[in-house]
């Protein structure tokens, strides 16, 4: 008694077992892949396409429609496969999918680069926001989209946003897109200018000089939702995300270069707690750090049982 203890052994892990004390993340705790990017700020969307059309940044929350599925073979888990005939998924309209900036980032396979549909040949949509307007016959009714076209010199990705005035910018790329490669495909609209960015790299930039126009119809994937114009997605789409503001060229970068490891969902202690040498009977002040997707929650634990009020 009244002698040092000696609390730092050979690590912290160590040091707490010997003395009964777990940390437990309420939210099951697993370690996140080093490799995966940190999910950047103003993601009010992210359908991850992990077994469903959930929306697992917030609740807007999207259903698999006519011959939609989720398959296993994803570039991040698993996503959504459209067959180029029928399939689409539909999220209903809400505020946080209209936001005045933004940024639209997914990954696409093509198995085909020929889809059903009666807009201009070679076009598949991928994810499409439609405005107030409604000419759906070769109008001016893109609020967003990412999409597919055919230009003479092959199959290449294009932003396009567009107003019920007939005001519209386009952005195209410069890749040729081929079927069986997976891509990352981002399109970002800041305050007065709009960019295409290509597996982390931009491909195309234009100046923006008016709004953002929304209806009130669903935000689409793999369709325009719209009979009178249309080309479906014929492959796989996976980790589509919507921001509320115009990410940097290095976050866009950041999410190519995580590849397969994706943005991080899981939780990862990135301060753990510090070993410390008392006098016995003396408190012993621990603390952590973690980070993960959404909003994590914390519970200490002495023996096994829960502290009463440890949750921070």
């Amino acid at each position: 008694m009244g002698t040092p203890l000696d609390f730092c052994l050979t690590s912290w892990r160590q040091c707490l077992i010997q003395l009964g004390i777990t940390l437990v993340l309420a939210a099951a705790l697993r370690s996140a892949a080093t490799t995966c990017f940190p999910a950047p700020a103003g993601l009010v969307g992210w359908w991850s396409g992990d077994g469903n059309a959930n929306d697992i940044a917030g609740t807007d929350n999207g259903a698999l429609l006519g011959s939609a599925t989720i398959t296993n073979a994803g570039m991040v888990g698993a996503a959504f496969s459209f067959d180029g005939t029928n399939g689409l998924v539909a999220i209903p309209d809400s505020p946080d999918l209209r936001p005045t900036n933004l940024t639209l980032e997914a990954w696409v396979l093509f198995s085909s680069l020929d889809s059903a549909g009666n807009s201009a040949a070679g076009d598949q949509y991928l994810v499409f926001k439609q405005n107030s307007s409604t000419n759906w016959s070769g109008g001016s009714f893109e609020g967003f989209v990412l999409m597919k076209v055919r230009p003479a010199n092959g199959d290449t990705f294009q932003f396009q946003i567009s107003n019920p005035n007939g005001q519209t910018i386009t952005v195209g790329s410069l890749t040729t897109l081929s079927t069986g490669v997976w891509y990352h495909v981002a399109g970002v609209r800041g305050p007065n200018f709009a960019a295409l960015y290509v597996n982390g790299q931009q491909e195309g930039w234009t100046i923006v000089n008016f709004a953002q126009d929304y209806g009130n119809w669903p935000l689409y994937f793999g369709s325009t939702g719209q009979s009178a114009w249309e080309h479906k997605l014929a492959g796989l789409l996976d980790e589509v995300s919507l921001y509320n503001r115009a990410l940097s060229s290095d976050e866009i970068s950041g999410i190519y270069a995580a590849g397969a490891a994706g943005k991080c969902k899981g939780v990862e202690i990135t301060v753990q707690p510090q070993s410390q040498t008392v006098p016995a009977g003396s408190d012993v002040v621990l603390s952590v750090t973690a980070s993960g997707f959404g909003l994590l929650s914390y519970q200490w634990q002495f023996n096994g049982l829960a502290i009463g009020g440890a949750v921070s």
